[in-house]
């Protein structure tokens, strides 16, 4: 069971313009359609790298063995220039994190 509350997001990333990013999580059980769970919207300002998201609600879940928890990262801009590149794919350091979702 994953209940409902806080989710926390940690998305640095590199930025390019001013990107407006929809994360999402979602719920998979077997070959049943993705559960939507909690999602949201962020714009990051030019300049900015380092993001810690709170995000309340979510639906409450009976996961079950062998389910999995899917994190979508969508570009909401219609311009092309704008461009955010999450960190994950090197150890993280101070200034640039792995992106991480801590659930309830």
């Amino acid at each position: 069971m994953i209940p409902a509350g806080a989710y926390h997001l940690l998305a640095d990333g590199i930025t390019v313009d001013q990107p407006n990013v929809r994360f999402g999580v979602a719920w998979r059980h077997g070959t049943s359609a993705d559960v939507p769970i909690v999602s949201f919207s962020h714009p990051y300002p030019p300049g900015t790298v380092a993001q810690y998201e709170e995000i309340q609600g979510g639906a409450v879940v009976a996961a079950a063995k062998d389910d999995l928890l899917v994190l979508r990262v969508e570009l909401l801009n219609a311009s092309g220039a704008a461009e955010y590149i999450p960190i994950a794919e090197h150890p993280s350091t101070p200034t640039a994190r792995m992106l991480q979702l801590e659930i309830p």
